[in-house]
């Protein structure tokens, strides 16, 4: 299995070797006072997303983890979409 990626709206894809991260910042994060984060985390195996939010009294603070791996996703795209 190979990963690519492209910075340039697909123009040109370039073989990724290592773990690839995309950082959204200031989101709303339903419940919590302050706007967080959400991480996600590429490779070769799947995807791993994190939520973090920065509560005063305690740092930063992970509120939600979720990890799929490629074939997971692959299976679940073919099935909901047969």
């Amino acid at each position: 299995m190979e990963m690519q990626v492209s910075l340039d709206d697909g123009k040109t894809w370039t073989v990724v070797k290592s773990n690839v991260r995309v950082a959204y910042n200031d989101i709303f994060i339903p419940g919590e006072d302050e706007n967080g984060s959400l991480y996600i985390n590429l490779s070769v195996g799947g995807i791993l997303t994190d939520v973090w939010v920065t509560r005063r009294s305690h740092g930063d603070h992970n509120i939600g983890t979720k990890c799929q791996f490629v074939d997971d996703i692959v299976d679940e795209l073919v099935e909901n979409n047969a």
